[in-house]
């Protein structure tokens, strides 16, 4: 069973398929988007609809053309506090709570539990 929907049209005398990165959940959503690209486009030949591995990226609904967003992953949980780790310049995966807890900590945590435990660890190995 297909992922996806492809839209595709032929719109030169060369004969080759195109599409672009749009998917769509339903053959209909994909056909309708394809139909109206062609009465845009004075230069299309022939549309088709390919099934795709690819995951559902567009809805298309009432001629209107809409980004899916992906899921959300469900936030990583502190092994210290049990509190979500908040996503930072991008990385949602925490810190290190080693030498303290094994497993990942948030920010909070790595500064004012996990680093003076390391601070305290290397202090106490130096003397």
């Amino acid at each position: 069973m297909p992922k996806s929907y492809a839209p595709e049209v032929i719109a030169d005398n060369s004969g080759k398929w195109c599409g672009n990165q749009l998917r769509f959940a339903t053959r209909k959503e994909a056909e309708e988007n394809v139909f109206d690209l062609s009465m845009r486009w004075t230069s299309v030949r022939e549309t088709r609809v390919v099934e795709s591995d690819e995951p559902v990226n567009y809805s298309y609904v009432d001629r209107k053309l809409r980004a899916v967003e992906e899921p959300k992953p469900e936030p990583l949980i502190c092994c210290i506090c049990e509190q979500p780790i908040p996503i930072r310049h991008g990385w949602a995966q925490g810190n290190n709570a080693e030498p303290v807890k094994e497993g990942r900590c948030c920010y909070d945590c790595e500064a004012q539990v996990v680093l003076p435990a390391r601070i305290a660890r290397l202090r106490s190995a130096g003397e």
